[in-house]
């Protein structure tokens, strides 16, 4: 009963389970921008993006300061993302920063075959850390 209760109020709430639908993923696309990222965590986080050679040079920082120029995708959000140094069919290296408050912790990475990224129509999911 609980969990019905539980149920009720997410969707009462306008809170998604499975986060954004195929038609918020499209519109999260930008001419600018690379692809989408997509956030099926429970926590916001900041990606940075990049192709593997430039990912070889990139030391991340074990915590910063959130600032208005980062992108923080929210826990069921879709954001367009532009990866460093891209070129269609690399290897893609998103680093992802948990944001909690004011302050961006390394949470780890996520490497994605370029095959794999062009037949996931430029799209990212992150499910976990």
């Amino acid at each position: 009963m609980s969990r019905a209760l539980l149920l009720l109020a997410l969707l009462a709430s306008g809170c998604s389970l499975s986060g954004p639908s195929n038609a918020d993923i499209e519109a999260a696309r930008s001419p600018e921008a690379d692809g989408v990222i997509v956030n099926r965590t429970s926590a916001s986080f900041i990606p940075y993006a990049m192709d593997e050679s430039n990912a070889a040079l990139f030391d991340p920082a074990s915590e910063f300061t959130v600032s208005d120029q980062d992108l923080i995708v929210a826990s069921g959000d879709a954001r367009a993302l532009g990866i460093t140094g891209y070129e269609p069919g690399e290897t893609v290296i998103v680093y992802l920063f948990r944001v909690r408050g004011d302050v961006a912790t390394y949470a780890g990475f996520q490497r994605i075959d370029g095959a794999e990224f062009e037949r996931d129509n430029a799209v990212i999911t992150v499910r976990r850390f």
